[in-house]
C-alpha cells in the first residue's frame, strides 16, 4: 500500500474489519465519476436476518488451518459443540479479537487466545480474516463484472483512528500478507472545494457495542455466578453461541422490551439461583440503580427471558455516558457545528437518543441511512481520491537522532563522547514535526542537519517518534525507532562538514522520509509504516 497509487485500476474495494462485524464494499471508476456515494456491498444471510456485515469471528481446525469466518464460523462451531463429543475443543474459535491489538504494544510473535484459551499467532488470525473477506469480495465482484482480476483492484482497509502506530503497522502487515486495516471520534472541516481538513487528533476508547455485551453477560453472571457461567460456556457451547447471537440481534432492534430465548440448560441454572423478586437486584445494586426496576422488569417464563427497556438501557448506560462525556469535551474545544454518527454502534437508537438529547441544541446531528455502511463508503471514496484529505493532525512527534556540542550542566554525562577534537552529546532528538501540528498531505516538512564525514563512511540516520511534544533525547520514555535512512555519499572526495537536508512527507497511510547530501546530491528515501 504505497503512497504512489497506480492509476491503472478499475475498482476500489474497501474492507471494514470491525470489532463486532466486518464487511466490504466496492465501486468502479465509472460508478465513482457518476455518483461517488454509490457503492456495492454483499448482503449476508443468517437465518431470517440479512446484514451487510458478518460477525468478526473465525474458526480454524485442530491443525490451525482456516475453516470459516463470520456466520459460517459461528454455525460450524455450534454444530461441532452440539455433537456430544469433546473434539470441538481442539478447534480454534476466535471472536471479537480485534481489540486485543488495543491492549498491547509488542507485536512481534504476538499470540492471542481463542474461546477455550488455546493460542495462535495473531498475525495468522488477522491475515486469514482479511484474506476471507478479500476472496469473498473477489467472488462477488466477478459475478457482477466479468474479466476482473486482483491487479484491477485498489484495496483500502479501515482501522480505528485511535489505534497506536504499532497496531496500525501490525494491521498493515496482516493486510500485505494476503492482499498484494470501536468508538473513535475526530473533528474535520469541509473546505469550499470539498476537500477535508482534520482539526483535532482522534480520540476514543473501548466504549462501543462490546461494552453492552459485557454488561449483559455480567448480568447473567450475577444471577448464576461467574464460575457457573464459565462452566456453562465451556460445556454448553452450542447453547451459549445461540444466546449470544440472539442478544446481538435483539439489542439492535430495541423497542419497549426484548425477549430472549433461553436454552433449557441455562434456564435450570437461573431457576436454581434466583427468584423473580430479586432477579435484577444483585447486578444493579453495585451502581445504586436498583430502584429503577420493578419486580417485573425481568421475567423468565418457559424458554423466554423478557427484559424491559429500562433493564436493556442499563446495559448501555456506561458506554453511552462515556461517549457523551468525550463528545462534550471535544465540542467545548472545537465548537463543531455537526456531529456525524457512523459505524455499527451508531445504529443503536439508545445511543442516537442520548447524543440528540445532549447535543442537538448546539450541534446538528447527522445519522446516515445504514450508518454501518458509511465507513465503507468513505473508505471507497478515499480509495478513488486519496487527495480528498488535505490536512492532517500529527498524532506523534517525529524526528531524527543527531549529536551536538556537549554543554556542562545541560547535557547528561552518560551521553558525552569525544569526536573530531571536541566533546559531543549524542542521542539528541531533533524534531521534524510536533504532535498536534497540522501538516498538508504530500507536502514535505524540511529540516537541515550538519554532519562531518570521514573519508570512508556512508551515513545512517535513524528516525524516531515520540508521543510527547518536546522530547530531548531518543532514549526518553515513549520514544521508538521507526526507520533508518542509509545515505551513500562516498564519491572519492573529502567532504568534511556537509549539510544534510531531511524531509518528511505525510500521506494517509504512511510517511516518506528523505535525506539529501547537499554536497554530492546523494539521496536516500524510506517509507515508514506509521501514519501521522
Amino acid at each position: 500500500m504505497s503512497s504512489q497509487f497506480s492509476e491503472d485500476y478499475l475498482i476500489v474495494a474497501a474492507i471494514d474489519f470491525g470489532t463486532s462485524y466486518s464487511g466490504y464494499a466496492y465501486s468502479t471508476r465509472h460508478d465513482f465519476k457518476r455518483n461517488p456515494t454509490e457503492v456495492s456491498a454483499n448482503r449476508l444471510l443468517s437465518g431470517n436476518y440479512q446484514s451487510l456485515k458478518t460477525p468478526t469471528c473465525i474458526l480454524f481446525d485442530s491443525e490451525k488451518k482456516f475453516d470459516s469466518f463470520g456466520y459460517q464460523a459461528q454455525s460450524k462451531y455450534a454444530d461441532l459443540a452440539s455433537d456430544g463429543s469433546k473434539g470441538y475443543k481442539k478447534w480454534y474459535f476466535f471472536q471479537r479479537f480485534k481489540m486485543k491489538l488495543y491492549k498491547t504494544q509488542k507485536f512481534k510473535n504476538f499470540m492471542i487466545s481463542d474461546e477455550n484459551g488455546k493460542e495462535m499467532l495473531a498475525l495468522d488470525v488477522f491475515s486469514s480474516s482479511i484474506s476471507y473477506l478479500k476472496n469473498d469480495m473477489l467472488e462477488h465482484c466477478k459475478n457482477q463484472l466479468t474479466g476482473i482480476g486482483e491487479n484491477d483492484i485498489r484495496w483500502v482497509i479501515t482501522v480505528p483512528a485511535i489505534w497506536s502506530e504499532a497496531a496500525k503497522s501490525f494491521m498493515r502487515k496482516a493486510a500485505e500478507k494476503c492482499v498484494c486495516g470501536t468508538v473513535d471520534i475526530t473533528v474535520h472541516q469541509v473546505e469550499e472545494d470539498g476537500k477535508i481538513k482534520e482539526l483535532k487528533i482522534s480520540a476514543g476508547n473501548k466504549w462501543g457495542g462490546t461494552k453492552v455485551d459485557k454488561a449483559f453477560f455480567s448480568f447473567l453472571e450475577s444471577q448464576i455466578g461467574g464460575h457457573s457461567l464459565k462452566k456453562y460456556k465451556r460445556e454448553e457451547t452450542c447453547d451459549f453461541v445461540e444466546l449470544y447471537q440472539d442478544f446481538e440481534l435483539k439489542k439492535r432492534q430495541l423497542n419497549e422490551s426484548i425477549n430472549l430465548r433461553i436454552p433449557s440448560s441455562l434456564r435450570s441454572l437461573i431457576s436454581q439461583s434466583t427468584t423473580k423478586s430479586k432477579f435484577t437486584l444483585k447486578f444493579w445494586k453495585k451502581s445504586g440503580s436498583e430502584n429503577k426496576f420493578n419486580n417485573d422488569s425481568v421475567t423468565l417464563k418457559n424458554d423466554k427471558l423478557k427484559l424491559k427497556s429500562e433493564v436493556v438501557y442499563g446495559f448501555f448506560e456506561k458506554s453511552v455516558a462515556e461517549i457523551c462525556k468525550l463528545l462534550g469535551d471535544i465540542l467545548k474545544a472545537t465548537k463543531a457545528d455537526y456531529i456525524l454518527m457512523v459505524g455499527g454502534y451508531s445504529e443503536s437508537k439508545i445511543l442516537q437518543d442520548a447524543v440528540k438529547h445532549a447535543f442537538s441544541s448546539n450541534s446538528r446531528i447527522i445519522i446516515p441511512r445504514e450508518a454501518s455502511l458509511s465507513v465503507l463508503k468513505g473508505a471507497v471514496i478515499l480509495g478513488h481520491d486519496p487527495t480528498i484529505i488535505r490536512e492532517r493532525i500529527c498524532k506523534n512527534t517525529y524526528g531524527v537522532v543527531c549529536s551536538t556540542r556537549f554543554v556542562d550542566g545541560i547535557h547528561p554525562n552518560e551521553y558525552k563522547f569525544w569526536k573530531d577534537g571536541m566533546w559531543c552529546c549524542g542521542y539528541i532528538f531533533q524534531k521534524q514535526v510536533t504532535v498536534g501540528q497540522t501538516v498538508v498531505v504530500g507536502e514535505y516538512q524540511t529540516e537541515d542537519i550538519l554532519t562531518k564525514f570521514s573519508d570512508s563512511e556512508d551515513l545512517s540516520i535513524a528516525i524516531y517518534l515520540s508521543p510527547n511534544e518536546d522530547p530531548k533525547y531518543v532514549t526518553d520514555q515513549g520514544c521508538s525507532k521507526i526507520g533508518v535512512l542509509n545515505l551513500k555519499v562516498k564519491d572519492g572526495r573529502h567532504l568534511g562538514n556537509s549539510k544534510i537536508k531531511i524531509e518528511m512527507s505525510f500521506s494517509g497511510t504512511e510517511i516518506q522520509a528523505k535525506a539529501t547530501c547537499m554536497a554530492t546530491g546523494a539521496v536516500a528515501v524510506v517509507y515508514l509504516d506509521h501514519p501521522p
